[in-house]
């Protein structure tokens, strides 16, 4: 069930995405993760679906190299609570991107219960401002629409 809601919100998206794409050069989005608790089991589909689609897709985290899934750590979500070994390396962060150079931002994935409190929130919150104030598309899976909601960024706005 999870896994088609993740589909069909990422179908959504992309269908927004190939609108604007259409007869231009590929799209450049940009991904932001938690610096914790995001899903490999949303994220994961969500890239090949951008992907496929033709776009240019970075993910920016906290920090460079692999990250944690929810679904590898003791925390959440695993129901064996053993290492599913998903590896994605991280080589972009948060403050080494620039909303000018993307022309989609999306809210990675994440428990809906996440919080977050520091580990990169304010620039990551000023790169959203910048998103907001030049018009870029934004989107969100299931902890990042929390996300966007939450922070009123997308208040009045399509969403």
């Amino acid at each position: 069930m999870r896994r088609n809601l993740v589909a069909l919100g990422v179908c959504t998206l992309l269908a927004a995405i190939s609108v604007l794409a259409a007869g231009a050069s590929p799209l450049d989005v940009l991904v932001i993760l938690p610096p914790r608790h995001s899903m490999a089991e949303e994220l994961l589909p969500l890239l090949e679906h951008l992907e496929q689609a033709g776009t240019v897709v970075d993910v920016a985290a906290y920090e460079t190299g692999l990250y944690l899934f929810t679904e590898d750590s003791v925390v959440g979500g695993d129901v064996n609570d053993l290492p599913d070994l998903y590896e994605f390396e991280i080589t972009v962060t948060y403050d080494s991107v620039q909303a000018s150079d993307y022309d989609a931002i999306i809210m990675g994935p994440g428990y809906a219960h996440t919080f977050w409190v520091n580990e990169g929130l304010e620039t990551v919150n000023l790169l959203l401002d910048d998103a907001v104030a030049t018009h870029k598309i934004l989107g969100g899976v299931s902890y990042g629409a929390v996300f966007l909601i939450g922070s009123g960024l997308i208040d009045g706005r399509s969403a």
